[in-house]
């Protein structure tokens, strides 16, 4: 079923089910050049098998939904085959995990009693901290380019589309409006966030979403429509 290279290409991660009802999705790791696979987790999973599966920079890491029912993420260091939990409780949900351009810090969303909160972590998954929160929700988390902030949505029956400074915790909005703003996602020099937006309307049989471009460093520029 569907894999993930390693950064260096040496690797493959891939996932292998004979019933995906049973929830008992084994997760390989392929050595494409000797071609030799040894199992390094078992993920419990009702949608695709193993994933989301998300490799850290330096390819030793690997974050990955364990039980899509709970959102449960945890990390595997592959030299020892060590295995930590990102929740800190145990009816924590903890999702959305993606580690720095840099490799130098994890980012994910964490709900506890109702309270959504974005945190940060060492690559190891160590140290972790609140950054912000928020009653609405969050989801879709994306780095900047120079690992120094975070475009991710905020809310949930209208979405905004926010940015956060990972070193001061200062939230920034680029979205004004009552509409579904979503999928931020970083032009590659930084400048730029480029989000989908529902603000255009309705058209039959669903919702429109028109793409629109951000200045992040213009407090005074509104996103325009592309």
């Amino acid at each position: 079923s569907a894999g993930y290279t390693l950064p260096h290409g040496e690797q493959l991660l891939f996932s292998s089910a004979n019933n995906w009802q049973e929830w008992n999705v084994r997760v390989y790791a392929l050595d494409m050049p000797r071609q030799l696979a040894r199992q390094v987790f078992i993920s419990r999973s009702d949608n695709v098998p193993g994933l989301p599966v998300v490799w850290s920079p330096d390819g030793q890491r690997v974050a990955y939904v364990l039980d899509f029912q709970h959102l449960q993420t945890d990390l595997l260091d592959f030299a020892t085959l060590h295995r930590i939990s990102l929740a800190e409780q145990d009816n924590d949900l903890v999702f959305n995990a993606e580690w720095s351009p840099d490799g130098s810090r994890l980012a994910f969303i964490g709900i506890h009693d109702g309270e959504s909160a974005l945190y940060t972590a060492d690559s190891d998954g160590s140290h972790s901290r609140k950054l912000t929160t928020v009653d609405e929700g969050y989801k879709n988390l994306a780095w900047s380019p120079d690992s120094r902030r975070i475009a991710l949505e905020a809310g949930t029956a209208d979405e905004a589309v926010i940015m956060v400074d990972v070193r001061s915790g200062t939230v920034t909005s680029l979205t004004d409006n009552h509409a579904k703003n979503i999928r931020p996602a970083w032009s590659p020099d930084g400048t730029h966030i480029a989000f989908l937006s529902s603000q255009g309307g309705f058209k039959t049989g669903g919702t429109r979403f028109d793409l629109y471009l951000a200045a992040v460093n213009c407090a005074t520029c509104s996103p325009r429509r592309l």
